[in-house]
């Protein structure tokens, strides 16, 4: 979904000090994405390289 400059959207924060709570959302993270999806996003948050805005490679 892309959501262009200017458009009005409605966001719900949920608070919940309860540790399986916080374990069922943390799983839902990848729900509906293939393999392959979520390899690509592991290796985008893996990649350091420009960590500090300045590329190493």
């Amino acid at each position: 979904m892309a959501i262009s400059e200017g458009k009005q959207v409605r966001l719900t924060v949920e608070t919940s000090s309860d540790t399986t709570d916080l374990l069922e959302l943390a799983a839902q993270v990848y729900q509906g994405l293939s393999e392959e999806e979520i390899d690509e996003i592991e290796q985008i948050a893996l990649n350091r390289s420009d960590f500090w805005g300045e590329k190493t490679e």
